[in-house]
């Protein structure tokens, strides 16, 4: 089976859900769509959502479980994947220890 990028795009935009399904096995619960597309700030850091770059918006999810959290930037889940991977008690005791 080959990659045809038209069919793929044409059924990104007939089915929003189809690309996290496929790529992330991401489903939303009932509604989840609706939050993300009509979400404008992220959560974390309450800036505005840009079409691209580090503010755009992402569905943040748990690798773990799989289920989704919330709508924040590109900024923020990166700085959450980077606190997952050290661990919170790790950068707090950084954190108090050269302060």
């Amino acid at each position: 089976m080959s990659y045809n990028k038209e069919a793929y795009e044409a059924r990104k935009l007939s089915d929003p859900d189809y690309h996290r399904r496929r790529v992330y096995n991401l489903r939303y619960p009932d509604g989840d769509f609706e939050a993300y597309n009509s979400a404008s700030h992220c959560v974390i850091c309450g800036r505005p959502f840009e079409p691209t770059g580090r503010q755009r918006k992402v569905q943040d999810h748990s690798h773990k479980t799989g289920k989704t959290r919330g709508v924040i930037c590109h900024n923020c889940n990166m700085s959450l994947a980077y606190v997952d991977m050290v661990g919170t008690a790790t950068l707090v005791k950084y954190y108090e220890e050269y302060s």
